[in-house]
């Protein structure tokens, strides 16, 4: 199943003006290794054999940056009720005998979904605007169906908010207090937001800087078990795969990024956490 740009980018005047850093395809999680040997052994594609959350990375000879997804969690526990359901509201593509698409309700709700884990995290760039605007207006989709499935995971608020600007900027809606807030909040964090408006957000919900920082150097069990499968049937090994991770970090030379996320934990004032905490949840996150 196709994800993301490669599906998104049909419904823009030209395919070309939806750009992407990498392709996202969705997979049975059963049939991961086999989609992994396929592409090594076929097309000659590349992996360190890491496997994150929700994907595995690959690369093509010629470049291609292909991340291959066994499932579309956010590791946000509202949504991901949701979003486990992926296979439910897909259906195979008529002609093909492979691939698989999402229901329109569905491919709204994931686009939405994605932008609310990158506004938890400190912002999102325009685009996802663009993305939601665009497939608001050329989908046939129930609204209700839709509307439902926000309510059922706490995204009612932050889907009627971020629609309003995207009609502000593209459909000529007039501001209000509430989208002049969130284009400050998007303009200001640039294309990739503003991590340490995440961070001061999950301060503010975990209590501190300290109990912050503890929460992401031991991670949850329900996280690494997707990036160490055998903890799902032997979850008595998680202290040792919490070791593992750290080594894994340094290995895969990720020690500097994890140190610079616990140095912006601790710059973050008690004023910035409040502020963000407070303008999250205006938006129900």
């Amino acid at each position: 199943m196709p994800l993301k740009g490669s599906v998104i980018r049909e419904y823009y005047p030209e395919p070309w003006m939806r750009t992407s850093c990498d392709i996202d395809i969705l997979v049975a999680e059963e049939k991961l290794e086999a989609a992994v040997k396929a592409l090594r052994d076929e097309l000659n594609y590349a992996t360190d054999g890491a496997r994150e959350f929700h994907d595995v990375s690959l690369h093509s000879p010629t470049g291609i940056h292909l991340e291959l997804h066994f499932n579309i969690l956010e590791n946000l526990p509202g949504i991901d009720k949701m979003l486990c359901k992926v296979w439910d509201h897909s259906a195979k593509r008529e002609g093909s005998e492979y691939e698989y698409r999402m229901t329109n309700e569905f491919l709204i709700f994931h686009v939405l979904a994605h932008m609310s884990y990158h506004f938890i995290g400190g912002g999102c760039g325009i685009r996802p605007f663009i993305d939601l605007w665009l497939l608001r207006e050329k989908l046939q989709y129930d609204e209700n169906m839709l509307l439902t499935m926000c309510k059922e995971c706490g995204l009612e608020r932050f889907y009627n908010a971020v629609s309003e600007l995207a009609y502000v900027w593209f459909g000529g809606k007039v501001h209000s207090e509430l989208s002049l807030s969130i284009e400050s909040f998007i303009l200001n964090g640039g294309v990739y937001g503003d991590p340490r408006i995440g961070i001061a957000a999950r301060q503010s919900k975990k209590g501190g800087k300290l109990s912050y920082a503890m929460s992401r150097i031991f991670q949850p069990y329900d996280v690494l078990k997707e990036k160490y499968p055998i903890l799902k049937k032997h979850r008595f090994l998680t202290p040792f795969y919490e070791v593992k991770r750290w080594f894994d970090l340094v290995l895969r030379g990720k020690l500097k990024s994890s140190y610079k996320e616990l140095e912006a934990n601790n710059s973050v004032s008690r004023k910035q956490a409040s502020e963000a905490a407070e303008f999250l949840s205006k938006l129900g996150l």
